[in-house]
């Protein structure tokens, strides 16, 4: 590289300049952040040591089942990816550069310090960050579009404008809302939501189970025998497996329609039994017959009666 000096210009300020010129690109590379591998698979503008990788300008990380991964921004603050879900993470290619976050189904975590460009995007939502401050968000989409939001209260946490790209509608989430889009949709929404938007509990440690020999379970057996069962209730974690009939095996199906008439006539109610008498005790006699009196009989006791007569 050749470089030409004018005349009283001092070589140091030359110097300084190309310097300078030179690291801005590095400046404007800086990376997204890091996330270690063993709990996620991450795709994109990676490299990867010792079991970290580096996210550079755009990158994808898919949690691990009953994982929680977490992306260290270089910002400050963290993503995390809960069990089995999938999250886009891009920024452009400037100094303080907007962060794009995208979530296609499952939980996601952010806690970082946030700029009035940030973005969180899901299949039917867009989530505008409209200020700075410390951002602290959980964020959660069903299957069925079901998005449940719940912006904590921190200092200084901005609201979120809320707008769907296919829609005119437009809603602010304000710190310390909960809330729930059913369906995606903002002409539906439970302000009053209360489940839980972010990551599931912990999964508790195994307890120590003894088989038949004697020996202890591997980790994978106490998992198996001790499930994930709020992660598979938020559709978080696969349920358990059904297990496949031996090919060539016959399996009787059988199958019938059931009707109902409401206006078919109730069936008579069952006599109910005779009450069993014991074994031992005789048939009741039936109590004899007084005699009959004749009307003579009976005029003739009255005057006895009367006259002292028998």
């Amino acid at each position: 590289m050749t470089y030409s000096f004018q005349p009283g210009c001092p070589i140091l300020v030359t110097l300084g300049w190309v310097l300078l010129t030179a690291a801005l690109p590095a400046l404007a590379q800086q990376p997204i952040g890091t996330v270690i591998t063993e709990n996620a698979s991450v795709s994109g503008l990676v490299t990867v040591s010792n079991q970290k990788a580096t996210i550079a300008n755009q990158g994808s990380i898919t949690a691990a089942t009953n994982r929680t991964a977490e992306l260290t921004l270089t910002r400050g603050g963290s993503v995390k990816v809960c069990s089995t879900s999938s999250v886009h993470v891009s920024q452009a290619s400037a100094a303080n550069p907007p962060l794009l976050l995208a979530l296609d189904r499952g939980a996601l975590e952010a806690s970082f310090p946030a700029t009035a460009a940030d973005t969180l995007m899901t299949p039917d939502l867009r989530f505008q960050v409209t200020g700075t401050g410390l951002l602290d968000l959980r964020l959660r989409v069903t299957p069925n579009g079901d998005t449940c939001v719940d912006n904590r209260s921190r200092p200084e946490t901005p609201p979120l404008h809320v707008t769907n790209p296919f829609g005119p509608e437009g809603y602010f989430i304000k710190p310390g809302q909960h809330l729930l889009f059913v369906g995606g949709s903002m002409t539906k929404v439970i302000d009053t939501e209360t489940t839980n938007c972010g990551c599931p509990a912990p999964q508790p440690a195994p307890v120590a189970v003894q088989v038949a020999d004697g020996k202890p379970l591997t980790p994978s057996q106490a998992a198996a025998e001790h499930p994930f069962p709020e992660a598979q209730a938020a559709g978080l974690a696969p349920g358990p497996e059904v297990p496949q009939a031996p090919p060539g095996e016959v399996h009787t199906q059988v199958t019938t329609a059931f009707t109902v008439d409401g206006n078919a006539p109730k069936p008579a109610p069952k006599p109910e039994p005779a009450a069993a008498q014991p074994a031992s005790a005789p048939p009741s006699a039936k109590p004899e017959a007084e005699p009959k009196r004749n009307a003579f009989q009976s005029i003739g006791h009255f005057f006895r009666r009367i006259f002292g007569g028998k």
